[in-house]
């Protein structure tokens, strides 16, 4: 919550939502004054006050999301409201293999940074990713093996650890 609090974004949108809403009760008040106004005049001006304040409203309702929305400010948003609804996922993991029962997978390693902070790390070093190419060589194993067992409709084993990294 407070890294969403310490982002300005927050109080500008927030700021455009509070002055749309207020335009928006205010349009209503006006656009019900020119259906009960005792005047034509008065009934015809309410009316077209009370259409311009709408549309204004709508826009900045508009303008808010946008800006919500482009600055990532809603994701976090989100994130948050979902946390403060849901509480924190369980970071139990349960893991079944075929005629087995439920157990629970104790050794889970800690999270790695994101692939673009790995990138711009290798970079910076000046070293390769040969992780991540083994990586992606081994799931393009996998996609075959799929492909063929589904081809010929039997299991077919894939070698793991296979790490062959092109230089």
């Amino acid at each position: 919550m407070s890294r969403l609090l310490s982002n300005p974004i927050t109080y500008v949108v927030g700021l455009l939502l509070l002055i749309a809403l207020a335009l928006f009760l205010l349009s209503m008040v006006y656009l019900r004054q020119a259906r009960r106004g005792r005047y034509w005049r008065l009934r015809h001006a309410a009316g077209q006050r009370g259409g311009q304040l709408f549309l204004i409203s709508m826009t900045l309702f508009g303008l808010a999301a946008t800006v919500a929305f482009f600055s990532g400010f809603a994701a976090i948003a989100v994130e948050e409201v979902n946390q403060f609804l849901f509480g924190t996922p369980n970071p139990t993991i349960w893991l079944r293999r075929v005629g087995d029962d439920w157990t629970v997978l104790e050794d889970i390693p800690a999270d790695r940074p994101s692939p673009f902070a790995q990138w711009v790390e290798h970079i910076r070093r000046g070293t390769r990713a040969t992780e991540n190419v083994a990586n992606a060589t081994d799931l393009s194993a996998l996609v075959e093996a799929a492909n063929r067992s589904a081809e010929l409709g039997t299991p077919i084993e894939v070698a793991s650890g296979n790490r062959g990294v092109p230089d």
